[in-house]
């Protein structure tokens, strides 16, 4: 895992790396990604804390099939619905307050919400 620093092995050792490093991956150290909102480190730091916060102790959950033939794994806990789009197009849901989006949503023409492919969202129900 590269940890900081501009040049290979990213504070991941002080020694020689098993594996090579790439000098692209400064980009992706710890220290660069915490600078940046719109990082993964950031989102997946949002989202362990959301999800703290939202399912400690939740023990409801219901799945969301309606949208499964497009590629869209769903589900519902604890008054929050969850979205995953791994299929090949975008998809509309239903446009609630936004707790967690893995990228700008995108509002329809219609009010609903276009999940984009390859994205997640958490919203209240």
């Amino acid at each position: 895992m590269p940890w900081s620093g501009q040049a290979t092995p990213f504070g991941f050792t002080s020694g020689k790396p098993w594996l090579p490093l790439p000098v692209t991956w400064n980009e992706y150290t710890v220290a660069n990604q915490s600078l940046n909102s719109d990082s993964s480190l950031s989102l997946y730091r949002s989202a362990l804390s959301q999800r703290a916060k939202i399912f400690n102790g939740a023990t409801d959950f219901t799945w969301d099939t309606s949208k499964i033939n497009n590629g869209v794994l769903g589900f519902s806990r604890n008054g929050i619905q969850v979205y995953l789009n791994s299929g090949d197009l975008p998809v509309n849901l239903p446009a609630n307050e936004i707790i967690l989006a893995s990228g700008e949503a995108q509002t329809c023409e219609n009010g609903e919400l276009e999940l984009m492919t390859g994205r997640a969202i958490w919203f209240k129900r």
